[in-house]
């Protein structure tokens, strides 16, 4: 929500955790990413928006979901009541 570029996205899951390879749309703070878990269970996502690869600004955190795909929107801004959450799309 902030247009800070994302820096990372953590995928947590029973089995399977680990970072996402992703890519940037646009300006950055827009992303893609892509990651196969080893079966169909439930997730959810860490993702990093600001700072540096190695020392996010903001850590959102993403609902627990299943796959096999989604679409999420975090909210990084600071003074919005959301703050550190992402809304599943």
């Amino acid at each position: 929500m902030s247009g800070k570029s994302v820096e990372g996205v953590w995928v947590q899951a029973a089995q399977g955790s680990g970072f996402s390879p992703w890519q940037g749309i646009g300006n950055g703070s827009t992303s893609r990413y892509w990651y196969t878990l080893p079966a169909s269970i439930p997730f959810s996502l860490h993702v990093g928006c600001g700072g540096t690869t190695s020392a996010w600004a903001v850590s959102t955190t993403t609902p627990t979901t299943d796959g096999p795909v989604a679409d999420f929107t975090c909210h990084d801004v600071s003074d919005q009541p959301e703050y550190g959450t992402c809304d599943l799309q």
